[in-house]
């Protein structure tokens, strides 16, 4: 196993992925399982062009060790950083 990035210094971080059959790809589940979440919020986002967040993100989030996992978001194919900018500010 990998070792474990010093997350202790973010408050909020963002967990980008595509869906991959309704899934998020094998390495996520790599990454979040060998990270110490402590307290830090965790925020998922994917991008597909049909699948919705779904399941992926409660995958994710059993398989990680703490942290205070928040509703993720899908972005299709066609979203703009303003997209990306309107959600953002609203959470």
């Amino acid at each position: 196993m990998k070792k474990a990035i010093d997350l202790s210094q973010y408050g909020i971080v963002y967990i980008g992925y595509p869906i991959w059959h309704s899934k998020a790809p094998r390495i996520m589940y790599t990454f979040i399982e060998s990270q110490e979440w402590g307290w830090t919020q965790i925020i998922p986002f994917c991008t597909s062009s049909e699948t919705d967040i779904g399941d992926s993100a409660i995958l994710l989030k059993n398989l990680g060790h703490g942290g205070e996992w928040k509703e993720g978001k899908r972005f299709a194919e066609n979203a703009t950083k303003s997209d990306v900018e309107t959600w953002i500010s609203s959470l």
